[in-house]
C-alpha cells in the first residue's frame, strides 16, 4: 500500500522533484503551497498560504517533508526577524501539523547550521556556528522541531543537506549561475573561485530522504556525498560535459562570512540506513547540462 506523503515548499526545485520522484515510487503525494492550482502531474495540493502562521490543512497523511523556507541570503540578511518568523516559526507549526495528522516530520535544514568547519569532513556532531542570518534561522527551525515533537510526541529527524544540483534547478546557485553565463561565452564569472562544496544530485538527496522518512530513527543525518569540489573546479566539470573549454574569471572577493571549504561525513545515515551517494559529479552535470541544453537549444552556440 502506497505511503502518504505532505511536503512543504512544494514549489521549489527540491520539493517539484521530491514530489515527482515519490510518485514515480508508487508513493501518494500532497503538496502545501500558496495556492490550490496543481503544481506536480499526480500530487494534489492542499492550501497553506503562509508557513508562518498556523496550517489550515486537514488532509490526513503519515510522512512530513518540511522543505518551506525562506532561503535567498541576502533576502534574509535584510529581514532576519522575517526570515525567523518563516524558516523557525514555521517549523514549528509544521510539527502541530504532523501532530493533528499523527504523521512523522523530517525536516530539512541546511549545512550552513555548521558554519566554518573545525575539521572536515564534518559529521553531524560538529558544532554549530551559523555566519548567517539564513543559517542561524535554519538551526533555529531545528531545535524547535526537535523542542515541539519531544513536547507532543511526534516521530522526528532531521536532514542536513550540502549543496543539491540537478536538472531544472534556477536561481543563485553556482550549478544554474556557471550555466547561464556558458550560454552565451566562454568566461564564467564568480565571487569565489577557491571555495569548496560538497555537490549532491537531486535524485541521491530524494533517496535520503525516502530512507529517513519511513525509518523510525530520531536524530540529525547529513546527506552529501563526501567529496570537495572548488568552484573553478565546477567550471572545469561543466566545460568538460559541454566539450568546450570554459574560463573562470574572478570579479570580486567573496562575502565575508562565505564558508571556504564543505565536505560531509555521511557515515551515519550509511551505517544506519545504508544510504550512499549513488551519482558522480560528471553523471549529474551530465543529465543537467542535457536539460539545460534541451530547454533553450539556440543558444548553446558559443565561438
Amino acid at each position: 500500500m502506497p505511503r502518504r506523503w505532505l511536503i512543504t515548499g512544494g514549489t521549489g526545485f527540491v520539493g517539484r522533484r521530491l514530489a515527482g520522484w515519490l510518485i514515480e515510487r508508487g508513493e501518494e503525494v500532497l503538496v502545501a503551497a500558496r495556492r490550490r492550482e496543481s503544481l506536480v502531474p499526480g500530487a494534489q495540493t492542499v492550501p497553506w498560504p503562509d508557513v508562518a502562521s498556523p496550517s489550515p490543512v486537514a488532509a490526513r497523511f503519515a510522512l512530513l517533508v518540511h522543505l518551506a523556507a525562506w532561503t535567498d541570503i541576502t533576502t534574509c540578511a535584510a529581514r532576519p526577524m522575517d526570515a525567523l518568523a518563516v524558516n523557525g516559526g514555521g517549523a514549528g507549526h509544521a510539527v502541530d501539523l504532523a501532530s493533528r495528522a499523527g504523521a512523522r516530520i523530517v525536516y530539512m535544514s541546511t549545512l550552513g547550521v555548521y558554519g566554518q568547519p573545525r575539521y572536515l569532513p564534518v559529521d553531524e556532531d560538529h558544532p554549530t556556528d551559523p555566519l548567517s542570518a539564513y543559517a542561524a534561522s535554519k538551526l533555529a527551525g531545528e531545535r524547535i522541531t526537535l523542542a515541539r515533537a519531544t513536547a507532543l510526541g511526534v516521530s522526528w529527524a532531521i536532514i542536513r543537506s550540502f549543496n543539491v544540483y540537478g536538472p531544472g534547478q534556477t536561481g543563485d546557485r553556482l550549478v544554474p549561475r556557471i550555466l547561464e553565463q556558458a550560454r552565451q561565452s566562454n568566461t564564467v564569472r564568480l565571487h569565489d573561485l577557491s571555495s569548496t562544496r560538497d555537490f549532491i544530485y537531486i535524485d541521491d538527496l530524494c533517496e535520503a530522504i525516502l530512507r529517513v522518512g519511513i525509518s523510525s530513527e530520531q536524530d540529525v543525518f547529513n546527506a552529501g556525498t563526501g567529496v570537495e569540489t572548488s568552484a573553478a573546479g565546477m567550471v572545469s566539470l561543466i566545460g568538460d560535459v559541454l566539450g568546450r573549454p570554459l574560463e573562470p574569471v574572478l570579479v570580486s572577493s567573496a562575502a565575508a562570512s562565505a564558508i571556504t571549504r564543505s565536505q560531509a561525513s555521511v557515515a551515519r545515515l550509511r551505517d544506519r540506513l545504508g544510504w550512499v551517494p549513488a551519482t558522480p559529479l560528471r553523471t549529474g552535470l551530465e543529465r543537467t547540462v542535457a536539460r539545460a541544453v534541451a530547454a533553450r537549444p539556440v543558444a548553446w552556440s558559443v565561438a
